[in-house]
């Protein structure tokens, strides 16, 4: 850990030391990630997930994933996106830890890794890129309750929207929401267990998904 990094993020990285838990790892897509990474996108190419985290002696880190790549920001001293294709990918681990969940990455002889991440999030990121790069075997981690995967739902969903905007009916509520869960379903995401709980849960409770 740096001096600036220890001045500049020392709050939250005392609660992650202390707490095991990143207090900024579970929210929306800043409008600064959006914008910074709004350009790295290649025409068709469609955001599935984001997971936010520490990068060893760098600070903080985003990670973006898509249909074809994950995009990694917050790695070394430039301000560069890092793309990684996902047919290069060799390994990839989530793994639960002492700081909140870690992300690794292998790639064409580079290894890559995020910690401090929302267990939310990391999980439900994992489980998508595991989906598109099915002959790794990637083992799933965790599961998730209906109220972590619904969030999980709307927080991917809203960074589609921004960083990709497109005429979509944005409200997370009723019919439309379960049309998210479905198609979040199908990449991989939510698992079949779950699914049936998200629906018990909307039913129940439908208020209790907003952001």
């Amino acid at each position: 850990m740096n001096f600036l990094n220890s001045f500049k993020f020392g709050n939250e990285l005392m609660e992650i030391l202390i707490e095991g838990t990143n207090p900024g790892a579970v929210k929306l897509l800043t409008a600064a990630d959006a914008d910074s990474v709004r350009d790295d996108f290649t025409p068709g190419e469609k955001l599935t997930a984001y997971v936010v985290g520490r990068v060893v002696g760098s600070g903080r880190g985003l990670w973006v994933l898509s249909d074809t790549a994950v995009l990694l920001r917050g790695h070394g001293v430039s301000t560069a996106t890092t793309r990684i294709r996902l047919a290069d990918i060799t390994h990839a681990e989530c793994e639960k830890g002492r700081y909140g969940h870690t992300l690794r990455l292998e790639a064409a002889g580079r290894k890559f890794s995020l910690y401090g991440t929302s267990p939310t999030l990391a999980i439900s990121f994992f489980r998508i890129l595991a989906k598109h790069v099915p002959a790794l075997g990637l083992e799933i981690p965790g599961t998730l309750s209906p109220e972590q995967a619904l969030r999980a739902v709307h927080c991917f969903k809203d960074a589609s929207l921004r960083t990709q905007p497109a005429a979509h009916d944005t409200a997370l509520a009723g019919d439309a929401l379960l049309q998210l869960v479905k198609e979040s379903s199908e990449l991989g995401m939510i698992l079949p267990g779950e699914q049936a709980d998200i629906h018990a849960h909307v039913s129940a409770a439908p208020r209790a998904v907003a952001a």
